[in-house]
């Protein structure tokens, strides 16, 4: 079982995420760097490095929800 504590942490990692997410596309035209890779922690990191971010509206909805 998870503490508040621990729950607060993994929240906090979530939305530091978001943050560089949105850093890469205001700041690098929307291109992945690989320190937003190591940053974001994703999965296939050969596949993302300097691949445009797409995000559309429904993308947002859906995350908002999560």
């Amino acid at each position: 079982m998870t503490t508040n504590d621990e729950k607060l942490n993994q929240l906090l990692n979530e939305f530091e995420k978001i943050c560089n997410l949105r850093h890469v596309i205001i700041h690098r035209f929307s291109k992945i760097g690989l320190k937003n890779i190591k940053k974001i922690e994703l999965k296939n990191p050969k596949f993302s490095l300097e691949k445009k971010v797409v995000i559309n509206y429904n993308f947002i909805q859906d995350a908002a929800t999560t």
